[in-house]
């Protein structure tokens, strides 16, 4: 997606099929840049995914959370922190943070060890 189309960190994670006619019949054309309205769909590609690889079903809940465990590990800077967010479905990194980041009663007596999602 990178190198053809051009997609960037900012760019959707899961982003809408370009949908145009070819011969004659609607059909999908290339990836657009716009999101989802909401998870539905995303559900859906995800859950058969799943399925194709003869794996059981993962709920979305989990998925994202490894994402944002990943998203951690990756983002050096708030910026590709709020795209991955808006990737995942949320209008804040507060959404983001405050579902899957939780912390634990002992990390928060240990302040100087915190670092966002850690571990």
């Amino acid at each position: 997606m990178r190198h053809d189309l051009l997609f960037g960190p900012n760019d959707a994670l899961f982003p809408k099929p370009a949908i145009g006619l070819e011969q004659g019949i609607f059909a999908t054309l290339s990836l657009s840049r716009e999101t989802y309205a909401n998870a539905g769909k995303i559900r859906e590609v995800i859950k058969q995914a799943f399925v194709d690889a003869g794996l059981p079903s993962f709920a979305p809940r989990s998925f994202r959370k490894t994402l944002v465990r990943l998203e951690n590990q990756a983002c050096q800077t708030p910026e590709p922190f709020k795209a991955w967010s808006l990737n995942l479905g949320h209008d804040s990194v507060v959404t983001t943070i405050s579902a899957y980041c939780p912390v634990s009663t002992q990390r928060q007596r240990e302040p100087h060890h915190i670092s966002l999602c850690g571990g």
